[in-house]
């Protein structure tokens, strides 16, 4: 085909040829004819010259439209116009294939955006302004319990309120319902925000269930509640006697746990002293831990050997405790002023005693079984008191099996033997020195690692 210059060039010489030509013969002839002739010759020159600039204009239009319509099977073969079209039709195929290229990633991207929607663990909603929807997701579909739906008002069904709150919800804002569905209760948490596309308005609302993050709540304010009671339960002061220094300490695992200690004012120049650990931990252990504190206290001003003090109390947990569960005590009592330990031990850890006219460790550990595990007889055959005379620079140490217990990363336990050495190397140290060391010790032992098991320990320092 003759390319569109030279084309054009032709056509428009032949025009003007044929204008000078009916000049003349109009000018120098007397044939009327020709004159007729050479007039219709122009029209027709004129008429073809203006087709091919229209066929050729119709090609550039039909890429533009190929564009406009997203129609990217067409070919446009545009150096066939001549070389000056050359550059042009090498740019429209550039562009078209980016054009393609962009396209092909949009919809990747969006099969992308559809595949994360669908996978999300939230629950989504986008709707237009009349409340069609256009995108909703699995984790929707399951909270809300239905199949596919083409409108929020096919969810009055479920919950007026859910589709009034969606329709009303402004972007930025947060709402909450209850819904009841199969008996089940839901707190429905609402977030909705806002997007404009192609002059359409959307309401994009994420919907999840938060019951069980309000029942955690709950939970951890009832459990904040617990340890305060716990907390309060626990001596707020020690003891100030004129030669001892009495210094305890309790730290739970959790927010609540298991062990006890305490102090009980006998009289007579006596003080009782007493350590224990319910098995166990957590609100189980805290709630046994309770009612050990409750009986004992109710049954230790009735005797001064702390064995029938024991007895007693293993009498009234037996048929209180499940089966399985048990408490062990150490429980003592100083005579100030005879300056002795009468002492028991129902299971607990044997106290640790440095006597120091000797310059030796001890340690106190007189025949009993934890309480709750053995009917009375058993019990009271299996538990015995012992007595320590005290000389001025001795020290008991009374803990809970939390100390015994700590491991560090290489799963060793702290155990006794590291308790005896560190009373041996702080044996001159003051009741507050040998708690804050003796916490400091088994936290670098276990490498900082969280706590493991409840920490309770008491320290009775013979001044010197």
């Amino acid at each position: 085909m003759i390319n569109f210059r030279f084309n054009l060039i032709f056509r428009i010489l032949v025009l003007t040829f044929s204008v000078f030509l009916l000049f003349y013969v109009f000018f120098q002839s007397s044939l009327s004819v020709t004159p007729v002739i050479i007039i219709a010759a122009i029209i027709i020159q004129v008429f073809l010259l203006i087709r091919f600039v229209d066929n050729t204009n119709n090609e550039l239009s039909k890429f533009i439209l190929s564009i406009k319509y997203s129609d990217f099977s067409q070919s446009f073969p545009l150096e066939k116009l001549g070389g000056s079209f050359l550059e042009l039709g090498t740019a429209f195929t550039q562009v078209m294939n980016k054009i393609k290229e962009a396209r092909s990633e949009k919809e990747e991207n969006f099969q992308y955006l559809q595949t994360v929607v669908k996978h999300v663990g939230i629950g989504l909603i986008s709707f237009t302004d009349s409340g069609k929807i256009e995108i909703i997701n699995d984790a929707a579909k399951n909270l809300l319990e239905i199949n596919d739906i083409i409108n929020i008002n096919s969810l009055s069904g479920i919950s007026p309120e859910l589709v009034d709150t969606l329709e009303n919800i402004n972007p930025g804002e947060n709402a909450l319902i209850r819904l009841v569905q199969n008996n089940v209760e839901k707190q429905i948490s609402l977030y909705a925000s806002g997007f404009k596309l192609r002059a359409n308005r959307y309401k994009l609302v994420s919907l999840q269930d938060i019951q069980n993050e309000l029942e955690r709540e709950r939970f951890a304010r009832e459990l904040e509640i617990a340890h305060q009671v716990q907390t309060r339960l626990l001596p707020h002061n020690d003891p100030s006697l004129q030669s001892y220094d009495i210094k305890g300490m309790c730290v739970s695992a959790k927010e609540v746990g298991g062990d006890y200690y305490d102090y009980i004012d006998l009289g007579d120049n006596k003080l009782g002293v007493v350590v224990g650990d319910v098995s166990g931990k957590g609100l189980p252990a805290a709630f046994y831990m309770t009612l050990t504190k409750g009986i004992f206290q109710s049954q230790v001003a009735a005797s001064l050997s702390p064995s029938e003090v024991l007895k007693k109390v293993n009498r009234i947990l037996m048929k209180t405790l499940e089966k399985g569960s048990f408490v062990t005590i150490f429980y003592g009592i100083l005579d100030y002023c005879e300056n002795t330990f009468l002492y028991a031990r129902a299971g607990h850890e044997p106290g640790i005693y440095y006597n120091s006219s000797q310059d030796k460790i001890e340690l106190l550990r007189p025949a009993g079984i934890g309480l709750g595990l053995k009917d009375g007889s058993l019990f009271d055959r299996n538990i015995e008191d012992k007595k320590v005379s005290l000389n001025k620079g001795d020290i008991i140490l009374l803990y809970t099996d939390g100390y015994n217990d700590a491991r560090n990363k290489d799963n060793e336990d702290y155990g006794r033997e590291r308790i005896v050495k560190f009373i041996e190397k702080h044996k001159n140290s003051s009741g507050d020195e040998l708690i804050k060391e003796i916490s400091k010790d088994v936290s670098c032992f276990s490498d900082n690692s969280p706590q493991f098991d409840d920490l309770t320990v008491i320290t009775i320092n013979y001044l010197p």
